[in-house]
């Protein structure tokens, strides 16, 4: 029986990590929960108002963390990466947030420009034809158009994490809380009508992706006390599709084709990586080395984008957007700080 998500807010993020994690476990946890808070802070005000996170560290986690600069990307059809960008940047010997920088920014990759479309919001989704983004604001879901026009918001209580576009983009399903319960998954329509919970009678499920024919979703979930990936079809029948893959895994993503799955877990070495697997849960492996998170896939299916984790290390390569070239497997720097 699934018992609990791989929760998306730090305060239930917190909660799980007293979930049979030793120390290693912490302080991949609490990076999660530092990078969603710093989400959350700017999320609350038009104007995003953080100051100087600096890095953090203590004996209970062994070591320094430094916070990811950009994180959740998403690769629209049109080639368009949209992400977030925390803000973060180096002054001496900490970090700090430059308000001009936070906010949603969309990439194109080749005329190697970028552009702010929202100076707050974190979680952007493209929708399958790529003209319009949903994001959260303040814990809220939201959707803009592709030039900035548009904005409409489409819940107004509860607290709301990780959208994903059903593929005829008629609706959208997310994490959804009404308070301090853990999340479970809702769906509405793009116009905002007909809210309701995913398969009522199941919970704790989260971070889903739709399959490109809709016929299913892939998520996150706790199962016996750990973490997986999972499916769910259109009957609401829930398979688990991975054994046991670390205690810090989330962002399940279907390959274009949807023969594959993308997804972060911490299972290969003490840093989270990106991993893929085939749609049935077997062929599972490591993709990127050193690092890697928040992986989305290009429209052909021969790319992964991700962000490459700061974690400990606080060079000018890390914690920024990194393309994976699945022909060749070799990766190129897309962003910077």
């Amino acid at each position: 029986m699934v018992a609990k998500i791989l929760a998306p807010s730090s305060r239930n993020t917190e909660a799980a990590v007293s979930m049979r994690l030793g120390a290693q476990g912490c302080f991949r946890t609490l990076a999660l929960v530092i990078v969603l808070a710093l989400c959350s802070c700017s999320d609350n005000e038009s104007q995003p108002k953080v100051t100087d996170p600096g890095p953090i560290g203590g004996p209970s986690w062994g070591g320094t963390y430094y916070p990811d600069h950009q994180i959740q990307p998403s690769w629209s059809k049109e080639g368009l990466i949209a992400y977030r960008d925390n803000g973060i940047v180096p002054t001496g010997s900490g970090l700090t947030v430059d308000t001009s920088r936070a906010g949603i920014w969309i990439l194109d990759t080749e005329r190697g420009e970028r552009r702010r479309l929202l100076p707050f919001g974190s979680m952007p989704a493209w929708s399958n034809d790529g003209l319009r983004l949903a994001f959260i604001q303040g814990e809220q879901l939201y959707v803009i158009g592709a030039d900035g026009g548009g904005l409409r918001q489409l819940t107004r209580s509860g607290r709301n994490y990780f959208p994903a576009w059903h593929p005829s983009d008629s609706n959208i399903v997310f994490d959804s809380s009404p308070g301090q319960e853990v999340p479970d998954l809702r769906i509405v329509r793009t116009d905002g009508s007909e809210l309701q919970w995913f398969c009522p009678g199941l919970s704790g499920r989260g971070q889903a992706d739709w399959a490109p024919d809709g016929s299913r979703l892939t998520m996150v979930a706790y199962d016996d006390g750990e973490p997986a990936v999972f499916t769910q079809d259109s009957a609401c029948t829930v398979s688990r599709l991975t054994g046991h893959q670390g205690m810090y895994l989330h962002g399940p993503r279907y390959s274009p084709d949807g023969s594959q799955i993308a997804f972060t877990s911490d299972a290969g070495e003490d840093l989270p990586n990106v991993w893929i697997m085939n749609v049935d849960g077997t062929g599972v492996r490591q993709l990127t080395t050193g690092g890697g998170e928040w992986p989305d896939w290009s429209p052909d299916g021969s790319a992964i984008v991700y962000t490459r984790s700061s974690l400990t290390n606080k060079a000018a390569d890390r914690g920024v957007l990194w393309v994976l070239n699945l022909r060749s497997m070799t990766s190129t720097q897309v962003t910077s700080w």
